[in-house]
């Protein structure tokens, strides 16, 4: 029986509260802070989702960059060794002047370019029968020919850096040989997409570059360097500077994988069918449109960044999981949903505080309102009995005469005050006058003291921009250094041609090599264009740096100037604003004194009218005091009844009062 009465009276104090002030105030406060926290959540969490997307994208945009450099350099170095060599060959076939060299001959040849460029793993060249010097049937199991006696010799890197030569395989084959059967067939550099081939009992995944060795349209034969992509794998399973998680896949457009990160078992399979954990496959549809090379799905955020390796497409996809951006979101979001709630709660405590304190001196003028309503109720009843003795005033008319009479000496004296206060205020406002001057020409030398800051900003802001204009001259100097590298990059590449050209004449003229010495000479000449060239870019790069040196000094210098003259400035500013805050002061005080005289006047002359008040009342008295009093003692009893209902209707409204504030009648 107990606990019914128990929860009835916790329902009554519940709702009693419901119906307070402080209950209204507070439920108000604690609403706007929630909406508000919850507009700032949003709008920030949003705002950091945005900010951290964009910057995984950009950061991935630029981690995928550097592959597809490091790829790019790698492969273009290969295929362009094999064309030059394709070249090389091709000039044994040219009519004009034809290049008489020997199987062994072109196969040294072939060492120097293999040792020259480690990206190769393999490298061969393979002829039409007969092509080459039409002796297939002398050489016939020859090492390193096969029975048919052709050109096709093959060679590779041993582990102790000596190099395996070998005669080709599959070469007749099509689909195993279509690095020999397609550039031939097509005329045209061909690349074979990625394929397993073993080698040395290891298989090996590899792409083939191949170029038709041709003159005059007729083919003769093919050069092809193998690429080892198992440095694919390697970039992918490098240490990623990119967030937890986060994966590098790189494929062919049909989608063959070369490179997957962690996952050495996906290499060959298919990007597009292959079912992987926490990734949803890429369409070729995607890879078609560069607009949607950047997607954000369920699991992951998606960058793709395409590689154009010799006319064949080539894609690199960086996978960042999606919880790498959100987790940090949820983070910000739970810190700002406690923030919010302790800012909350501890502005409901304060806000309870100042509510209760409000409504305890709101009710606290309630009973001091229904005290005075009490006795004003007694006070109008007390009024109604005094009424009743109005009719004995008649016996105070003499002492009214004495009081007019008194009055009239107060009035003088109250007019004589008048003009002396009046005539202080006129000095105080002549004063007050002088002191305004002075804060006038005080503000005058403040705002030219502003204007000499905004100058000196002005000259901070011209000597940025003359120190613009000689960085400017400093990126020309480094321009002219780039064109220069230019030149040595062209006499290396001379140089290296005209040293294999010399070394191939040489071998085959055995003693008559001496006739080369012009070449020599002209190697000897690039050399010493190519030292100038380094002397000047060496003399530039100085240059280059004196210059920076010189502008970061007389940048340093101009600005400390500049700030310490604005210092000064500023220094002056505050001195003027101190001296005008003592001149507004004295100004207050003066005004202040004005005021307390005009209050003395305004009271002598509210006295003056007083006292001709009252004696306009006292000579009315005098002559009709009967009739007055008997028409005061019906119009006070009609007051002090009109006073009684007042009375009554003021304590209706105090207990309205208690009502709204306590959110019951306050019981008495």
């Amino acid at each position: 029986m107990h606990l019914p009465k128990h929860f009835k009276r916790i329902n009554d104090r519940w709702c009693t509260l419901k119906k307070s002030l402080n209950f209204k105030l507070l439920a108000w406060a604690a609403l706007s802070l929630f909406s508000i926290s919850t507009i700032l959540t949003y709008h920030s969490s949003s705002k950091i989702y945005a900010e951290l997307t964009e910057s995984a994208k950009l950061k991935s945009k630029q981690y995928a960059e550097s592959f597809s450099q490091e790829i790019r350099i790698k492969i273009s170095n290969a295929f362009e060794t094999t064309r030059n060599f394709a070249k090389t060959l091709s000039q044994t076939k040219d009519k004009k002047n034809p290049l008489k060299v020997s199987r062994e001959e072109v196969i040294r040849m072939m060492e120097i370019y293999f040792k020259d460029n480690k990206t190769i793993f393999g490298f061969n060249t393979c002829w039409e029968p007969n092509a080459f010097d039409g002796k297939d049937q002398e050489y016939k199991d020859k090492f390193p020919f096969d029975s048919t006696g052709r050109m096709i010799p093959y060679m590779t890197h041993k582990a102790d850096g000596s190099v395996k030569i070998e005669p080709l395989v599959d070469y007749d084959k099509p689909g195993a040989g279509d690095y020999y059967l397609l550039p031939v067939k097509l005329a045209k550099d061909v690349v074979i997409p990625p394929y397993i081939y073993p080698v040395d009992g290891h298989n090996i995944l590899m792409i083939t570059l191949a170029s038709p060795i041709m003159i005059d349209n007729k083919v003769y034969g093919a050069a092809g360097a193998d690429i080892d992509l198992t440095f694919f794998q390697d970039l992918t399973d490098k240490n990623l500077t990119l967030p937890e998680g986060s994966r590098i896949i790189i494929y062919d457009q049909k989608g063959t994988i070369v490179g997957f990160t962690g996952q050495k078992n996906l290499i060959l399979k298919n990007i597009f069918t292959e079912k992987i954990d926490n990734y949803n496959n890429i369409s070729e549809e995607r890879l078609k449109d560069n607009s949607k090379y950047d997607m954000l799905d369920s699991s992951n955020l998606s960058i793709v960044t395409s590689l154009n390796i010799e006319g064949t497409d080539w894609f690199i996809e960086v996978l960042i999981p999606k919880k790498a951006i959100t987790q940090p979101i949820v983070n910000e979001i739970l810190f700002l949903l406690l923030t919010s709630l302790g800012i909350t709660l501890i502005a409901l405590l304060v806000g309870y505080f100042l509510v209760q304190k409000i409504t305890v001196n709101i009710a606290h003028l309630a009973e001091k309102l229904k005290t005075t309503a009490e006795v004003t109720k007694n006070g109008s009843n007390q009024l109604k009995e005094a009424s009743q003795q109005v009719a004995e005033s008649t016996q105070n008319q003499a002492s009214a005469i004495q009081e007019t009479a008194a009055t009239l000496e107060e009035i003088d004296a109250m007019v004589t005050k008048s003009v002396e206060n009046a005539k202080l205020s006129m000095e105080q406002a002549v004063q007050s006058f002088n002191i305004a001057e002075e804060g006038k020409i005080a503000v005058e030398e403040m705002r030219h003291t502003m204007n000499e800051i905004k100058t000196s900003n002005a000259d901070i802001v011209q000597q940025i921009d003359s120190s613009n204009k000689e960085i400017e001259s400093i990126i020309k100097v480094i321009q002219d250094i780039s064109e220069k590298t230019k030149v040595i990059n062209d006499i290396v590449f001379q140089t290296k041609l005209l040293s294999f050209n010399a070394s191939v004449e040489a071998a085959r003229a055995g003693e008559h090599g001496k006739g080369f010495a012009v070449v020599a000479e002209e190697v000897g000449n690039l050399a010493a264009m190519s030292g100038k060239s380094s002397g000047e870019i060496n003399e530039l790069l100085e240059k280059s740096i004196s210059s920076v040196e010189r502008i970061i000094k007389n940048t340093k210098e101009k600005v400390d100037i500049l700030v310490q003259d604005g210092l000064s400035k500023v220094e002056n500013g505050a001195i003027v604003a101190e001296k005008c805050e003592h001149i507004l002061n004295q100004i207050v005080q003066n005004v202040s004194s004005v005021k307390n005289i005009m209050e003395d006047i305004s009271t002598a002359a509210n006295e003056q009218s007083k006292g001709v008040t009252n004696i306009t009342q006292a000579m009315n008295m005098l002559d009709s005091s009967t009739q007055q009093n008997s028409n005061s003692v019906q119009q006070t009893a009609q007051q002090s009844e009109d006073l009684h209902k007042e009375a009554e209707s003021l304590n209706s409204v105090i207990t309205l009062l208690e009502e709204e504030v306590h959110g019951q009648r306050k019981v008495s």
